[in-house]
């Protein structure tokens, strides 16, 4: 509507800025983006799988159908674009003539979107087991250009090769359900052919990079470099390279105790395998390797990268590796509400003597009663 339009001064009028009235069901419907998205559930009464716009018909066509004019739509919000052709790439959708069209030629307009909620579309892209697929097909309808500059610009060459080569196997690990959700091994599995290229790498099978302070902070710089000018957190930059920069130890067959305690060893070494299963190198250079140390947990904010869910879950997942930093909660009581921790004995608290007026007081003489005061000068 003309109110959801109107937003900033100087504004076009096409970009809805504030779309969180929500109305009816069927008012909603057709706000929607693609008829796909548009399909409601009646969990109380007996309409079960509502559709107002023949969404099923598209969905067991595989077809992306946009609600309204596609150019329109996508002015809006320009992120449509990107959630198109994710399900071009999760599902093998096909976008409707019109949609393929606007989005080869409305492309620019992702430029204008927050660069913040760009990475973090990236970010999830990269977190599935279908990274390699989605990013073909931006690359294929020509909005990899506008999205991720540098990997469009890698893509042909052969860092491109490479990086489509280790995110297939990254995919299928990611597939089988019990591979790390860490945001920092993805960060640096996506950035590794880019940072090839900056330090003039072009085997994988020669020397690589020596293990110092210049070679780390080359690769902190490419790691940004390759997501530009998406902004990565620097957390993430800082220890996506430090898990790059530990690969030549792997390869040299470095001291393997010192090794495991750096606390990016884990992914370091998830890293490393799948460089391994992508070069074909010997086998014995994985089997050199053993899994992280129990026990060895390495910085907190990897089980926190791991957990994809509410804060609960992370917590939980916190508590159970640092324990003497969260204490257990008290058993629950009788009544069925949790207990309180027993109060902590108090302490005393030495009690201060009030000193009276004048400073500290002579020595009494006699029978306890204290010398006269001398006169002051202003009274004499």
């Amino acid at each position: 509507t003309a109110q959801e339009r109107k937003g900033k001064a100087g504004d076009d009028g096409v970009r809805v800025w504030n779309d969180n009235h929500y109305g009816s069901m069927e008012e909603d419907a057709f706000r929607r983006d693609f008829s796909v998205n548009a399909l409601y559930y009646d969990p109380v009464g007996r309409r079960g799988l509502v559709d107002l716009v023949g969404g099923r018909q598209d969905l067991a066509r595989k077809r992306i159908r946009v609600l309204g004019k596609a150019q329109e739509r996508l002015q809006e919000d320009p992120v449509r674009m990107l959630r198109a052709l994710k399900l071009v790439g999760q599902f093998g959708f096909t976008l409707e003539p019109d949609l393929e069209q606007a989005i080869r030629t409305q492309g620019h307009l992702l430029a204008s979107a927050s660069q913040s909620r760009l990475f973090e579309e990236t970010r999830k892209i990269l977190a599935r087991q279908f990274s390699h697929p989605t990013l073909l097909a931006l690359h294929q309808h020509g909005l990899l250009r506008h999205h991720w500059r540098t990997l469009d610009e890698l893509w042909r060459r052969p860092e491109g090769r490479l990086l489509e080569a280790i995110l297939q196997a990254r995919d299928r690990r990611v597939g089988s359900g019990s591979y790390t959700g860490s945001k920092s091994l993805a960060v640096a599995t996506a950035a590794f052919p880019y940072v090839m290229l900056s330090l003039g790498i072009k085997d994988l099978d020669g020397e690589l990079w020596r293990c110092d302070h210049d070679a780390l902070q080359a690769i902190r710089a490419a790691v940004a470099e390759a997501f530009a000018p998406q902004p990565v957190p620097k957390f993430l930059i800082f220890r996506a390279a430090d898990i790059i920069w530990l690969l030549p130890k792997f390869r040299n067959h470095a001291d393997l105790a010192r090794l495991q305690r750096h606390p990016e060893y884990k992914y370091a070494r998830e890293l490393f395998l799948l460089l391994h299963e992508v070069c074909h190198w010997p086998q014995h250079w994985a089997d050199v390797w053993p899994a992280p140390l129990a026990g060895t947990a390495g910085r907190r904010d990897d089980y926190a990268d791991e957990v994809e869910g509410d804060s609960g879950d992370v917590e939980a997942l916190a508590n159970a590796h640092f324990p003497e930093r969260h204490p257990p909660r008290p058993p629950a009581t009788a009544d069925g509400e949790a207990g309180e921790a027993p109060a902590a004995p108090k302490k005393k608290r030495r009690r201060r003597r009030r000193r009276k007026p004048g400073g500290r007081q002579p020595p009494t003489s006699g029978e306890g009663t204290p010398p006269a005061a001398p006169e002051s000068p202003e009274n004499g």
